[in-house]
């Protein structure tokens, strides 16, 4: 009996960490979205000010890194 009773201890335990689990998961998920709208709405804001057909990134496209 006492085996069972470890089994079951592991399973409640790994039941409760499922569930934990899948919390995170949904709130990154939900992150994931708010991001890529936010990004989206970034990138229509640039293509209305010009910024994609200009050659210039804001000065950091060509720039060398700070290391060099």
């Amino acid at each position: 009996m006492q085996e069972r009773e470890e089994i079951e201890e592991k399973l409640a335990w790994l039941e409760k960490y499922v569930s934990e689990l899948d919390g995170v998961v949904r709130g990154l998920a939900d992150e994931v979205v708010k991001l890529r709208a936010e990004l989206a709405e970034l990138r229509t804001a640039r293509a209305e000010e010009g910024g994609e057909e200009s050659d210039d990134d804001g000065g950091l496209r060509y720039e060398k890194p700070p290391h060099y």
